[in-house]
């Protein structure tokens, strides 16, 4: 699974909060995504569903 740290309200990275986008290759269930989550240990975490539905476009 590919996965980005972002850096949110700020201009200037390591400055303010982080947030991680999580781009599954497949359907993910929810536990397995509090699972992901958990051990990412940020708080907010993303996963994209549109992404997986319509990644060959």
């Amino acid at each position: 699974m590919k996965f980005f740290i972002v850096d949110v309200f700020t201009e200037r990275p390591y400055k303010r909060k982080q947030l991680a986008v999580c781009i599954p290759e497949k359907e993910v269930d929810t536990e397995r995504m509090q699972k992901i989550a958990k051990e990412i240990n940020f708080s907010e975490t993303t996963f994209s569903r549109f992404l997986i539905k319509y990644h060959s476009l």
